[in-house]
């Protein structure tokens, strides 16, 4: 399952390095954009849930901060087609929000899996 895990987060991760490529949206439009990140999000998520699976036998709280982290990332990926349709600087910020938890938790499952090798 290593296998598929690496995978998914390999492509996952693929969108998102290509989706804010400058000129990118100007080639491909907003919607194509946008649908690049939630796809990626999909992708990467996937992953995520696969690991937490993989690893709840050992209660490993690196991978199921991780899953949460990228639920966050993929309501904020779900919002980037809510704000472009409203223009609203709530939406916006609270995609902001949702981008900025999920970066918290992945730092906080960084530290733990760094915390777990370290043992």
């Amino acid at each position: 399952m290593d296998w598929w895990v690496g995978g998914l987060f390999a492509f996952g991760s693929t969108c998102f390095l290509v989706g804010p490529l400058p000129g990118l949206v100007e080639l491909v439009g907003s919607a194509a954009d946008a649908t690049l990140f939630f796809v990626g999000s999909i992708f990467f998520t996937s992953a995520a849930l696969l690991q937490a699976v993989e690893a709840a036998d050992r209660l490993d709280r690196w991978s199921c901060v991780n899953l949460v982290g990228c639920i966050a990332f993929g309501i904020s990926a779900i919002a980037a087609y809510v704000v472009p349709a409203t223009g609203s600087a709530l939406d916006l910020a609270a995609a902001n929000a949702w981008t900025s938890f999920g970066a918290l938790c992945f730092l906080v499952g960084a530290v733990l899996l760094l915390s777990a090798r370290s043992d």
